[in-house]
Order: structure tokens, then sequence, then C-alpha cells
């Protein structure tokens, strides 16, 4: 989570939603600091206090198709989050994208549990305004104060992966089901379609 408070913007960041150039454009384009809440806490985990609460609350959301394998690159790409020495012993021997997604090892059941973008949510009593990576510069436009300096910084695109390979080349049929499951609260919340065919054509909504 990011707040600005001379702005009066919270910004909720589930992971691999774009949240490191949306961290930009809220610097660039209000001019302030943007800070992490607490020391004590990852960058991404939620907190809310009182004095908050007339700040605009936003959130970015991501397809969860498309951010599940974002999220399996990162694991394998970069240094995986939390207890760094279980994952390392976990991808030693499951580098594929079904092996991690359907892995039954308790440590990783739990880490697919925590990442539903709807699960950040769930400690703040309203969000104002959904960013969906899909729409990313129409709906950050929606942000009080970003709305009349948005498009000189949406210049810069979102960090892409090392690995071009199309993201649904990846999917088995239960992959699709796992994730329908594990990310049904995304699904409905954010008005996500779970039509598989329909997201491959760039189609992410219902």
């Amino acid at each position: 989570m990011r707040i600005v408070p001379k702005s009066r913007i919270a910004y909720i960041n589930p992971p691999r939603t774009a949240t490191m150039y949306i961290e930009d454009v809220l610097r660039e384009a209000t001019g302030n600091r943007v800070f992490t809440p607490s020391a004590k806490l990852s960058g991404h985990h939620t907190v809310y206090a009182p004095k908050w609460e007339d700040f605009h609350w936003f959130v970015s959301v991501r397809h969860p198709y498309t951010r599940c394998v974002s999220i399996w690159r990162r694991l394998i790409e970069h240094e995986p989050p939390g207890r760094a020495g279980v994952w390392k012993e976990i991808l030693a021997t499951r580098r594929h994208f079904e092996d991690v997604l359907l892995c039954d090892l308790p440590y990783v059941r739990e880490y697919w549990q925590f990442l539903p973008c709807k699960q950040f949510t769930k400690d703040v009593p309203r969000v104002d305004t959904v960013v969906r990576q899909e729409s990313l510069a129409e709906d950050l436009a929606k942000v009080p104060g970003l709305n009349s300096r948005i498009k000189r910084v949406t210049r810069n695109k979102p960090h892409a992966s090392q690995d071009r390979t199309p993201w649904h080349k990846w999917f088995t049929p239960e992959c699709i089901t796992f994730i329908q499951e594990t990310f049904a609260a995304d699904f409905e919340a954010y008005g996500y379609t779970r039509d598989f065919e329909a997201v491959k054509r760039g189609e992410y909504t219902t």
C-alpha cells in the first residue's frame, strides 16, 4: 500500500498490477512524496487508519489469468517473496507454470490464496476507484489529482517479463479451473470474464 498525504490519496497495490508504474505516476503527477504506511509490513500489505478516512482510496487490479502468469514469471525470474529459502527449494524441482500453480504444498497453497486483489481491500471501509491494468491510463485519470497531468507520465510502460511466450500458452484446463476457483472474488468484484477464449482475444470484462 502507498499513501500520498498531501494529495489525500491512498493506493492499495496488489502485486503484479502495474504497481511500480502507478507509484511513479503518483509521484510525478502529484509532485508529492509517496509513503509506505508501515515499515514493519510488506510494501503490498494494506493497513487502515481513521486519519485516512477522507482520502481517495483506489486499488489496481488485473485479470486473474494474465496476472497469475505474471506472478509465476516473477517467482522464477527474480528473488521470490517471503521465505526465499522455502521458495528456492520448491522451485528447484518445479519451474513450469502448471507445477507452481497447482503445487499441493501448504506454503504454496497459502500463497495463492493470499493473492486475489479483493483480499487486499478487505480491511478498508470503501474503495473509491478501481484501476484495471487493461485500461490503465483511462482508469488512473479518474483518481483526483492525476487526471490533469496523466498524459505526460503514461508514456512509460509497465514492467515486462523477460519471457515473451504468449501468456495463454502456459494454460491447461486444470489451471483455468484453479484460477476461477481461487480468484472467484476478483472475477465477481471487478467484472472480469471467466471466458478463457475471450481473454485470449483481449476481451477482459463481461
